[in-house]
């Protein structure tokens, strides 16, 4: 089991990080993020992606940044609800538009098979 450390900064609490672990979330969550940047001083970056970020060490790279602490823009929780009311969406809309393809296939084959039989065709009344 992981355990994760906060701290208050900012008016903020945020998530330790030990600048070259790895990310500890998926790349594609919109996170702030905690620097202590090579003057020392402690800053905060609006949120981005957090595999927009370096997360390695000084020594690393010639970055001038570290990370220190991070936190999620939004709960994840929100997140993956609202990307499963999406999904559900999606499906929905492809699930009518295929409702309509079918009842206008068996509406066209109905129509067709009608008004090419000899059975149902009008006949004129001399």
């Amino acid at each position: 089991m992981i355990t994760t450390t906060t701290f208050e900064a900012h008016g903020h609490k945020w998530q330790v990080h030990t600048p070259g672990d790895p990310m500890p979330c998926g790349g594609n969550a919109e996170v702030y993020v905690l620097l202590r940047r090579d003057d020392l001083k402690l800053t905060w970056h609006n949120y981005e992606a957090a595999g927009n970020w370096d997360w390695t060490r000084f020594d690393c790279t010639d970055k001038w940044y570290e990370i220190k602490g991070w936190r999620y823009a939004a709960p994840p929780q929100e997140k993956d609800e609202l990307a499963r009311l999406r999904e559900e969406n999606a499906k929905m809309r492809t699930a009518i538009k295929d409702g309509h393809t079918a009842l206008e296939k068996v509406y066209l084959a109905y129509c067709s098979t009608t008004l090419t039989t000899d059975e149902t065709a009008p006949t004129e009344q001399r």
